[in-house]
């Protein structure tokens, strides 16, 4: 098994670091957050609070990831939709915009933390709602998959 997430790795960090031919490979990752933090300006000022993601046992999983193409498919408790990536020699941020046009930035690094077979991952939102911007970040691994 650790063999396997090994060569995952410096597949990965191939994959991101040269684009040559082997990017077409797809790759997929399960991915968990927990905490982080949410920002509202419901005073007029910002204030920031801690967050936390969700329910642990709650994952997203993308999968069909193709640098070249730029594109992959995210899957999570709401469904599934096809997302944007953008890859660098930092990692592969994935892009999502959902249906009533909020953005969702989740970056995957090509490190990972010491004792840790996981990559390090941040999820970001950008949503809209009635009473005003809501953004939120949140931190996170996430496993081949």
């Amino acid at each position: 098994m650790f063999r396997f997430l090994g060569l995952a790795a410096v597949t990965l960090s191939f994959i991101l670091v040269t684009q040559p031919a082997i990017a077409q490979k797809k790759l997929g990752f399960k991915c968990t957050f927990g905490p982080g933090s949410a920002a509202n300006w419901d005073t007029g000022k910002v204030k920031i609070d801690p967050a936390n993601f969700g329910d642990p046992s709650v994952t997203i999983h993308f999968d069909s990831i193709d640098p070249k193409a730029g594109t992959a498919r995210m899957i999570s408790n709401a469904g599934s939709s096809n997302v944007v990536t953008l890859s660098t020699g930092a990692g592969v941020t994935l892009i999502e915009q959902t249906g009533t046009g909020n953005l969702s930035f989740t970056t995957i690094f090509s490190q990972k933390p010491k004792r840790s077979s996981d990559f390090v991952a941040v999820m970001s939102r950008h949503i809209d709602t009635p009473t005003g911007p809501f953004p939120s970040q949140y931190y996170g691994t996430c496993a081949p998959w």
